[in-house]
């Protein structure tokens, strides 16, 4: 929760953020993502999809997706 704030809060005063990140808690906060994939090491390193939060939720192609949209359900 504090890294959250502390991220809003940089963006918030005119910084760009890159995060790389894992936990979906954190990755529903962004403003925009690139999902990287579709496996790590040599079976990765393409861009599966990008976009919104929501617009990543209901791409077919993510693997995050169906995570983001249990997220976004709760709210």
């Amino acid at each position: 929760k504090k890294l959250i704030l502390l991220l809003h809060r940089l963006v918030d005063e005119g910084n760009t953020v890159i995060v790389i990140e894992h936990d979906t808690d954190v990755i529903a906060e962004a403003d925009f993502l690139f999902e990287i994939g579709p496996k790590g090491g040599a079976g990765g390193g393409k861009i599966i999809c990008k976009g919104s939060v929501e617009k990543i939720s209901t791409n077919l192609k993510s693997h995050t997706g169906p995570f983001l949209r249990k997220l976004l359900a709760k709210q």
